[in-house]
This record gives C-alpha cells, sequence and structure tokens, in this order.
C-alpha cells in the first residue's frame, strides 16, 4: 500500500509491480507487529520423541513459506 485518501486506496500488485487503485473502501487493515508464536513448542520441546517447528513458530513469514516447509518435514515423516 502506497497510499490511503478518504475510502481511496493506491498500491502495487507484488506479482506484476503494476499501480493499482481501489475505491470505496472505509476501512484499512494493516498487518503489523509481527512476531513468532513458539510457546507451545518450547513448552513441550523435550517431552516428546520428536517435533519440529513451521510457519510463524520459527518467525513471522508468508503462508506460501510455512507450507512449503510443511512439505520438507512431510516428507522426512
Amino acid at each position: 500500500m502506497l497510499e490511503i485518501q478518504g475510502k481511496w486506496v493506491k498500491g502495487i500488485n507484488v506479482y506484476s509491480n503494476e499501480m493499482m487503485e481501489f475505491d470505496g473502501y472505509d476501512t484499512v487493515v494493516l498487518p503489523a507487529g509481527n512476531r513468532a508464536r513458539d510457546e507451545i513448542y518450547f513448552a513441550i520441546k523435550g517431552k516428546v520423541e520428536e517435533i519440529y517447528r513451521i510457519g510463524d513458530c520459527v518467525a513471522p513469514r508468508k503462508t506460501d513459506t510455512a507450507v512449503l516447509e510443511a512439505h520438507r518435514i512431510g516428507r522426512i515423516l
């Protein structure tokens, strides 16, 4: 997102780098403040025979990365 003015939002398509404009929105939600959610992992680490971390348990990231990590772990198992 590049700009918000009233009900108008301007941004860039992350896949094509094409400029995009949207109008008629009354709310825009911005993702911010990401952090790893690893409490459960560390609570059971050492109490189970085998455990792996993927996705936001490792670090905040996008869904495609978590899916790739899950696929790799699935192949190991």
